[in-house]
């Protein structure tokens, strides 16, 4: 377990980091704008004074097509909830109704917890989820600034490694039509090293999973968690729409670019200082006695940074 020292140690290298930034933007949406089709994944505990997955609230998440079933990664009877595959305004009502519904029923979030995001992309070629992959694998160190520090070593949701990156970036610049059919295994099948692997092929456990591709026409991020907080949760949707949006529309020199935070935010055509917001309650969600999990148990593999070797 990190101890509240080294914990603060973090917080005091992020507020840092931070104050290049403006003022914090506003979380809240006036309306969410975009047409992709997006399914949520919401897990959460039950506080000690909860009983469960009340039968009261199981009625309101089916009545609005929610899908819940018990999360085994979790303690304390802890449930995912899985909205209707949806866009726009209607998605950000749904996510709200859970949110509001879970703290309604002393649901919480803890820092076990995750929120998973898919976005449909059967309209996408082979090449153009690559694309994508690329893009959000390049800047994953961008990325999980935006999540609690502790997602970056979760068994979970791990970086990709550089091999991957690498063979990934190579196969998009020589146009292979194919080529993420079978990359998945060959480079990241035999770089888990935990029994994890056995819950499910080893591929799912990444910050973004690409196996729904397959059977589901989506690609999941896996490494976002936030306390209960509707607008955290869709301005991390909006995060993942642009990604897609924006690795369709770029080629592989523009991709692989390097760009720093504030940068990489940019390209997605989002304020930075909004982004900058979430870390700041992130930093109050950890200070609130809510340390990291410890994962010294499961043995995890740490890639490093792409650039490590330059």
């Amino acid at each position: 377990m990190l101890s509240e020292d080294a914990i603060r140690s973090a917080v005091e290298i992020a507020e840092r980091e931070d104050s290049r930034f403006d003022d914090p933007g506003e979380l809240t949406f006036e309306r969410f704008p975009y047409a992709r089709l997006m399914t949520v994944e919401i897990e959460a505990e039950p506080s000690a004074g909860a009983t469960g997955l009340q039968s009261d609230m199981a009625r309101k998440f089916s009545e609005r097509e929610w899908a819940s079933h018990k999360e085994p990664s979790l303690s304390r009877k802890g449930v995912e909830f899985v909205s209707p595959t949806t866009a726009g305004d209607t998605l950000d009502e749904e996510v709200h109704f859970a949110v509001d519904t879970l703290l309604e029923h002393g649901y919480e979030a803890t820092p076990w917890a995750s929120v998973h995001v898919h976005v449909d992309v059967r309209d996408m070629s082979q090449t153009d989820v690559g694309k994508v992959i690329l893009l959000s694998g390049i800047n994953q160190d961008n990325l999980y600034q935006v999540c609690p520090r502790h997602r970056y070593n979760s068994p979970f949701c791990q970086p990709f490694p550089s091999a991957f990156l690498d063979a990934l970036e190579s196969r998009l610049m020589d146009e292979d039509e194919d080529c993420i059919s079978d990359i998945w295994e060959h480079h990241l099948g035999a770089t888990m090293g935990h029994d994890l692997a056995a819950w499910h092929r080893p591929s799912r456990w990444y910050g973004v999973n690409y196996r729904p591709f397959r059977t589901q026409g989506s690609v999941e991020w896996r490494m976002f968690n936030e306390p209960l907080d509707a607008d955290a949760i869709m301005r991390w949707c909006e995060v993942v729409h642009q990604i897609v949006d924006r690795g369709v529309s770029m080629d592989i020199d523009g991709i692989t670019e390097k760009r720093d935070w504030p940068g990489f935010f940019r390209l997605l055509g989002l304020r930075p200082s909004t982004y900058s917001g979430m870390r700041d309650r992130r930093r109050e969600y950890w200070l609130s006695g809510r340390n990291a999990p410890d994962y010294s148990g499961l043995p995890t593999v740490h890639p490093g940074r792409r650039d490590a070797a330059e």
